[in-house]
Order: C-alpha cells, then structure tokens, then sequence
C-alpha cells in the first residue's frame, strides 16, 4: 500500500469530520465558498491545502487546526459506521483496544446486572414482609 502525503491525510480527516456530522460535500463547499469540486479535491488530497483553510474547517468543527490535524485513531472521531477504514488506512492497531474497551463494558454490565438483581430480590423481600404485616 502506498504511504499518503499529509495533504491526502488531511483530506481523509475532513472527509471524516464531514460525515460524521452529517454533511453533504455541497454542505461544506457552501460554508466555505468554495465549488463543490474543488472542496471534493480537498477531501480526495488533490490540493494542497492553506493554513487559513485548515483552521478555518477546524473552526467549523468546533476544534483548533492543531486539533484537527494531530487525529491519528479513530476514537478520535465520533464515528456513524461510515468510512472508518479508509481514515485508517487498512491498519487496525486500535482493535485490541476497542475489544479491551468491549470487555470493560461487559464487565460494568455485569457489575449492574448483579447490582440490579440484588436490589429486587430486596423489594420482592420488602413486599412480601409488607404482605405478611412484618
């Protein structure tokens, strides 16, 4: 697989961004007046992009151009299903982590569950001393 250049990360990163809130590229080119085309070669790293875009874009996003730029992993990005692998670039190193963070939450539903059941198994008791005038 070939290495991509910062401007075709960059790229991903917007195309990310973008979907992840649920934006058109039409949407995007409008808010930064740009034509479609050419805000869709940004996202495809088939321009180079300013400074002043970038923080322009990070602005938009609510994030610092820094911020924008320095997103590596995917729990980076609140994530819809949609692109995950192409920001990734077939590399999945977060995988152990994100079943790490799956097991975690097994373990807490479980922790509740128990909780939980303890907690009825209580009422149920309450109720039946009620019953009984106890």
């Amino acid at each position: 697989m070939e290495e991509m250049n910062l401007t075709q990360k960059i790229g991903n990163k917007l195309r990310l961004l973008r979907t992840e809130k649920g934006l058109r590229q039409e949407d995007m080119a409008e808010k930064l007046n740009l034509s479609v085309s050419a805000y869709a070669k940004l996202e495809r790293g088939e321009t180079d992009i300013t400074l002043s875009r970038i923080e322009q874009i990070a602005g938009y996003y609510g994030l610092k151009a820094l911020e924008m730029i320095n997103m590596e992993k995917k729990s980076d990005f609140a994530f819809n299903n949609t692109n995950q692998s192409t920001f990734y670039q077939g590399s999945f190193a977060t995988v152990p982590n994100i079943l790490e963070e799956i097991n975690l939450l097994k373990n807490h539903t479980a922790t509740l569950d128990s909780a939980l059941n303890r907690a009825l198994l209580r009422i149920e008791t309450f109720e039946k001393k009620q019953k009984k005038g106890v």
